[in-house]
């Protein structure tokens, strides 16, 4: 749920303890609630899907292929086709995508964790100038005993290639934004009766306009939420 932007607002006023609580508690139904989460139903992206149990060789490397190009696409801007490793290349890419499987770490994650580990590598090398700017191969990423290698790294910052973000509309933003300066103008203003409090409630949202602006936020959320979902089912990238 997005913080509560008072400070990002007015950073320099700060409320006495219990002050809003008890503001509330003598007006409620007459202070709109806290258009967050619980009032909202905001847009989220789930986290990276994983490697069902039942997939087999051939779906494996083409999730990883997938994966890899996705995650290239969003780290350097690069729309390339999905490799098809063959032979060698491709036993490789099944025995990184079992080991995945065993540790049940996403490819799209593993993949866009390893472009980063390459990218900061070659930043940093002065041996790598060749490679420098340019995305790691697809059987760099794809070598099953970095796995093991790098679980401690992996899982230290897992929550950045595997956590599923919120996504707040600008409808919803801006109804962020009104109620927060509303909170702000209330307890500046230390209104002593009901009608100073709806004063300064119906100077933020006249008229059902906290209302109109809920719904209209919700609506921005649904429409969110269904283009989410297409693009995950396309196979983009969208993590991290």
């Amino acid at each position: 749920m997005p913080p509560d932007e008072d400070q990002h607002l007015h950073g320099e006023f700060h409320a006495a303890p219990g002050t809003w609580t008890d503001l509330v508690r003598a007006h409620a139904g007459v202070i709109p609630a806290y258009p967050g989460d619980g009032v909202v139903a905001v847009a989220r992206v789930p986290p990276p899907p994983k490697f069902t149990p039942d997939a087999d060789a051939d779906s494996q490397v083409r999730t990883l292929a997938h994966a890899h190009a996705a995650a290239v696409a969003h780290r350097y801007g690069l729309h390339r086709r999905a490799p098809t490793p063959r032979g060698k290349d491709r036993d490789a890419v099944v025995a990184c995508a079992m080991a995945l499987a065993d540790v049940g770490w996403p490819p799209m994650a593993w993949c866009a964790f390893m472009l980063d580990e390459w990218r900061n590598w070659t930043d940093h090398d002065a041996t790598m100038t060749k490679v420098r700017g340019k995305p790691a191969q697809f059987s760099w990423v794809c070598r099953h005993e970095q796995v093991a290698e790098r679980r401690g790294k992996y899982l230290a910052q897992a929550a950045l290639y595997e956590g599923g973000q919120l996504v707040l509309g600008d409808v919803h933003r801006n109804l962020l934004r009104v109620w927060s300066r509303m909170k702000h103008d209330l307890l500046r203003s230390a209104p002593q009766d009901l009608r100073a409090v709806q004063e300064v409630v119906h100077r933020a949202f006249p008229g059902d306009q906290y209302e109109v602006l809920v719904q209209r936020a919700q609506s921005e959320a649904r429409q969110l939420q269904e283009i989410i979902a297409r693009r995950v089912a396309k196979g983009a990238y969208l993590w991290g």
